[in-house]
């Protein structure tokens, strides 16, 4: 379907349900201008945030919601080198509405008094007769003899609206007592703050867990998971993080697999942690973030209609553009470090740097030495980290160099070609 649709199809029960929040609707509509007739697309999250103006983390929560809603469903696209694409989604338009929500059992009064105006005793084979004309005389012979029982009342003016349907008017509103009931057993207030502590205590876990992993998949494993589970599950991480046998894997993959309970019991004695919380801007932080910037960008972005609209018009050039959008999306883990920063949240990676940045050099953020070290991230490309409060600690420089620009290349470079033997040597 064209971009320039005129029409959004998504199902029409979703508009009403209490469930929804934030962009929840607005990317289901963005979703369903694009969709085929079996009501599947591929659309990219990156492109789909640059519509809305909002963050690609708020079209994820948004598509997670969606789909734990049953209206979306997702098939995840992988590229031949095992990377992640733009994915499929398909709007869902024929799975049955949550329980309790009805399409015509709650007329108003209204428009049951004019169903009831409405209807007629005239055959369905015949016209009515016209307003201003009488109906004709009754027959002047005796009527039959009248069954022994009651005669039955066919009249619509004196049967009610359910008796007519059949009594399903009835059972409506009987499934809706049962489901009143039901709700004043375990209200659904109390349902939505157990999911919220649930979803808190999944997000603290979650910044625990080194280096980056699918959030989506993970709240998924997690949810999945009984509070017994939960509960052993943040008490063991660490324990399991600092075991020697454990196996590197993803978080989601982790939860789903309990692989907590593959530990013996002594492995908490086996060995100390190796992973710790990195003081943004500190030595391990610094290296961290140099690591990921040293490595070729993995972050995907594309360039909107809109913006190639512009590079045509000569408003920005191509090549500028690239650079923004590589800067601002290029390393997923420096765009994390500085989102947990700007929230005063821990940041948790390997120790296994901390011998490569003992050599660190604190540099003031008012300091000559620091504003070569900016240069040097603005020619590279790379996003530039906020001036903390007091100093950073950064590569160690000559103290008698002349030119500002050359040591600090030189000082990365050193520190680059540090953790590369070090990564050489835990290969061997």
């Amino acid at each position: 379907m064209s971009s320039n649709a005129r029409f959004s199809i998504i199902p029409g029960w979703i508009v009403t349900d209490p469930r929804l929040r934030g962009r929840d609707l607005q990317i289901l509509c963005l979703l369903g201008r694009h969709t085929d007739k079996q009501g599947w697309c591929r659309r990219s999250q990156v492109k789909m945030a640059d519509q809305l103006g909002c963050a690609r983390s708020t079209v994820q929560l948004s598509l997670d919601r969606l789909i734990e809603m049953g209206v979306v469903e997702r098939h995840i696209v992988t590229v031949n080198d095992g990377r992640d694409t733009a994915h499929l989604y398909r709007v869902v338009y024929d799975r049955q509405p949550p329980q309790g929500y009805a399409f015509d059992a709650d007329l108003d009064d209204d428009e049951n008094e004019a169903e009831l105006e409405n209807c007629s005793n005239t055959p369905a084979d015949q016209s009515a007769p016209p307003a201003d004309i009488s109906a004709p005389p009754a027959d002047s012979g005796s009527a039959p003899p009248a069954d022994p029982g009651s005669a039955p009342i066919n009249d619509p003016l004196r049967t009610t609206l359910s008796e007519r349907n059949g009594g399903r008017g009835r059972e409506k509103q009987e499934e809706k007592k049962i489901s009143s009931d039901l709700e004043g057993q375990e209200p659904q207030a109390s349902r939505r703050a157990e999911r919220e502590r649930s979803e808190r205590q999944f997000q603290r876990w979650f910044k625990t867990w080194p280096g980056l992993g699918d959030l989506e998949f993970a709240r998924n494993a997690w949810m999945a998971l009984s509070a017994e589970e939960r509960a052993a599950c943040v008490e063991l991480t660490p324990v399991y993080l600092s075991w020697p046998g454990r196996k590197v894997t993803a978080p989601a993959v982790y939860l789903k697999n309990r692989a907590w309970e593959d530990m013996p019991a002594d492995a908490a004695e086996q060995q100390g942690p190796t992973h710790g919380a990195a003081a943004y801007c500190g030595k391990l932080w610094m290296g961290r973030w140099f690591q990921e910037l040293l490595s070729p960008p993995t972050g995907r972005f594309m360039i909107t209609r809109t913006e190639e609209a512009q590079v045509s018009a000569g408003k920005i050039s191509r090549e500028a553009l690239i650079r923004e959008k590589r800067m601002r999306n290029g390393w997923p883990v420096a765009n994390k470090m500085l989102d947990l920063a700007r929230s005063c949240e821990p940041f948790v990676t390997s120790l296994a740097l901390k011998p490569h940045v003992a050599g660190f050099q604190a540099v003031s953020r008012d300091s000559a030495l620091f504003q070569a070290w900016q240069r040097l991230h603005e020619r590279r490309g790379w996003p530039q980290i906020q001036k903390p409060l007091g100093h950073v600690w950064l590569p160690a420089v000559a103290p008698d160099a002349s030119d500002l620009d050359a040591a600090v290349e030189a000082a990365l470079a050193n520190f680059e070609q540090a953790i590369s033997e070090g990564r050489g040597k835990d290969a061997a």
